[in-house]
């Protein structure tokens, strides 16, 4: 079953998720907090944009067809592409 994510009052207890933005910064942080790899899905739109990831430069385009899964203990930093 894939889980949602909205805003960080409407994370999971086995998905936490964070937002920031300033201006034109922004910044995605997600974390697995589970043994279980966890299927993601972005419902709202307030995540969407073009993102790089933090780890290995790769351009990601996050929107309402967005699905992501994260492995065990896992995390995912983006941050809005330039």
């Amino acid at each position: 079953m894939t889980k949602s994510i909205g805003r960080i009052e409407a994370a999971l207890a086995a998905v936490a998720s964070i937002v920031r933005q300033r201006g034109g910064d922004k910044v995605l942080a997600m974390f697995n907090l589970s043994a279980e790899a966890q299927p993601i899905a972005f419902v709202d739109g307030s995540f969407a944009g073009r993102y790089r990831d933090f780890s290995t430069g790769a351009a990601v385009t996050v929107d309402t067809a967005t699905r992501v899964t994260l492995p065990p203990w896992s995390s995912r930093l983006l941050a809005v592409a330039p």
